[in-house]
């Protein structure tokens, strides 16, 4: 997290890691969550990540959106994927 002051541009940058890393659960629960790709949300305005978030996870489930980040090999193809 940071604070939105040190936001310049606002937008979602998508990291594709080369290897997997655990994050803590935010549910509470012990088990980490396995990641290979990560958004990170740059927000200006606090609260405005909800609406951002909410239209990541309705293009993530039920789609092949993450098959496709993990399969792009390039910058181009992340965003084309993205795009739908």
């Amino acid at each position: 997290h940071t604070d939105p002051v040190h936001i310049i541009k606002p937008g979602v940058a998508v990291v594709k890691l080369n290897q997997e890393i655990d994050f803590k659960a935010m549910d509470g629960s012990p088990d980490p969550v396995r990641a290979k790709i990560v958004f990170f949300l740059l927000m200006k305005n606090d609260g405005s990540q909800v609406e951002i978030l909410r239209d990541l996870i309705t293009r993530c489930c039920g789609s092949d959106l993450l098959s496709r980040l993990k399969e792009a090999g390039s910058v181009e193809q992340i965003i084309e994927a993205i795009k739908g």
